[in-house]
């Protein structure tokens, strides 16, 4: 039996290239590569002409510049919002004048870097931006789907317009607002109503961000993610729905339902195993190759300095270093940062890749699997940080459930499994059933993972120490009061104190 309609959008073609100006061009080039040049006037510039473009072709007299002037200064950003790249072809002693202008368009905007750079190309080689626009994919273009936002909260319209570019295909798609991650502006959940379907897709995972962080990620799920995390234990990326515009880009994949973060699994007593299956299953085609790569004395040094950004500490949450002092410390986040890069001159570990940001909510336990999501951090780093930045993340972090009431509970037990030498060993096993076993047997198995990893016990306090410090400046949790949220501030301090604790204790 045919199905009408696919849940998976097919790639669109655009291929027709809009010629503003009445400078002489060459045609064939484009023609040879299956495009359609059509000369317009700017005003000719609407929705409908630019939803089947794939480019815009600014050709005016050589010293004239009034039409590429009406252009940046007025539909080219409807045409960058809907895919349209822009050409700007121009002699040789006019490229500075058309570059001033372009900087000038990018300033307005808000764009910068290579990427920005991509969106006006400036030449005057017919056959090079011919190649180039062919090789290009502007996208799906702007669908007419209605946009129902759960909650009733203001859409802004460059969302609005992402998302009917991404859901074309489909009549309505109800949003859902969800907690980002670092790279994203805004996610949401997606419920797609098709146009033309008789059955409807599951849900879409949405996210919205910078068109740098977007691509890196695209790019570590393609490279990465899709090669060695199995495909039943991640969300699938839909390539065909995921846009880039001049300033903002999206990711739309499958939404990984029926999943619960792993701090409430462990919790409440569902994650049994999900610990060991997140290591040894989920991600053992990454870890794997860290023991094939040689060893690095400067990957430990540059992991410091590139995730613990004390600075921002200081900057962003002054409050934290503050309570701290009250819990002990006695070094400042940046000189202690100072301390940690030092202590790790020269401490040879294995390089391997890492997700990079391993905390509890991006860990997804479904019976009995490890769901891995977000990807926007995976980079190359220690083989014991994902383990520590998942460690803390479950001791440290708070959420609805904890209890203010218990913190006194909370800090005796942290101070049990991580000051001295305790952050060594897997804490013994014991008879209490309290507020925090949960925890108890949550890090004792991520002690045996990080065993089993290999590494020194100075690699291991190190790492602990900085993800820590990184712990420590992140953005406050999102939770319902005010005292959650005190009560989430005091741990991120008392963060600080075992940091330097750790550090202290090295020798």
């Amino acid at each position: 039996m045919a199905l009408a309609g696919a849940a998976v959008m097919t790639k669109t073609t655009r291929s027709q290239v809009l010629v503003l100006g009445w400078a002489e061009i060459d045609k064939t080039p484009f023609s040879e590569r299956q495009l359609q040049v059509e000369r317009i006037d700017v005003s000719q510039l609407d929705q409908a002409r630019l939803s089947r473009a794939c480019a815009v072709l600014v050709a005016d007299f050589p010293g004239k510049f009034g039409v590429l002037n009406a252009y940046l200064g007025g539909p080219f950003a409807l045409a960058a919002s809907l895919g349209v790249r822009t050409a700007i072809q121009v002699r040789d002693a006019d490229i500075g004048r058309a570059a001033s202008l372009r900087e000038a368009t990018f300033k307005r905007f808000g764009a910068k870097g290579e990427l920005a750079l991509s969106w006006v190309m400036i030449g005057f080689d017919e056959v090079g931006v011919a190649e180039t626009i062919a090789r290009y994919d502007p996208g799906p273009p702007l669908g007419q789907a209605s946009v129902v936002l759960v909650g009733g909260a203001a859409l802004e319209p460059a969302t609005r317009t992402l998302l009917q570019r991404s859901f074309e295909d489909c009549s309505e798609i109800v949003i859902e607002p969800l907690r980002g991650g670092k790279t994203a502006k805004q996610t949401f959940r997606v419920y797609a109503k098709l146009r033309e379907a008789s059955l409807q897709p599951m849900p879409f995972f949405f996210k919205q961000g910078t068109p740098e962080d977007i691509r890196d990620e695209r790019l570590r799920y393609r490279n990465i993610a899709e090669p060695f995390i199995p495909f039943h234990l991640r969300p699938a990326l839909n390539e065909a729905r995921s846009v880039t515009t001049l300033t903002d880009a999206v990711l739309v994949s499958n939404f990984v339902e029926g999943g619960m973060p792993m701090r409430d699994a462990m919790r409440h007593g569902h994650g049994r195993n999900a610990i060991f299956s997140l290591f040894e299953v989920t991600l053992r085609g990454i870890r794997s190759h860290a023991a094939q790569s040689a060893k690095s004395a400067e990957l430990l040094r540059s992991f410091i300095k590139e995730r613990v950004r004390a600075k921002e500490i200081a900057q962003n949450h002054p409050a934290r270093i503050r309570v701290a002092r009250k819990f002990g410390l006695k070094t400042d986040p940046v000189t202690l940062e100072g301390h940690l890069a030092a202590a790790a001159n020269n401490e040879d570990i294995r390089r391997g890749y890492y997700h990079g940001d391993m905390h509890a909510g991006n860990v997804l336990v479904r019976h009995g699997d490890s769901i891995v999501i977000d990807f926007g951090s995976m980079t190359f780093g220690p083989l014991t940080a994902d383990p520590a930045i998942l460690e803390i993340s479950l001791a440290f972090g708070t959420d609805e459930a904890d209890r203010p009431d218990a913190f006194g509970e909370w800090r005796s037990l942290v101070d049990e499994l991580f000051r001295g030498q305790a952050f060594l060993m897997p804490p013994v096993v014991t008879s209490e059933h309290g507020h925090f076993s949960w925890l108890r047997k949550a890090v004792r198995e991520l002690r045996h993972v990080v065993n089993s990893c290999g590494s020194t016990p100075k690699e291991r306090a190190l790492v602990l120490a900085a993800c820590l410090l990184r712990f420590a400046r992140l953005s406050p949790d999102d939770l319902p009061s005010r005292q959650m949220r005190r009560l989430s501030e005091a741990r991120r301090s008392y963060a600080l104190a075992i940091a330097e604790d750790l550090y202290s204790n090295l020798s």
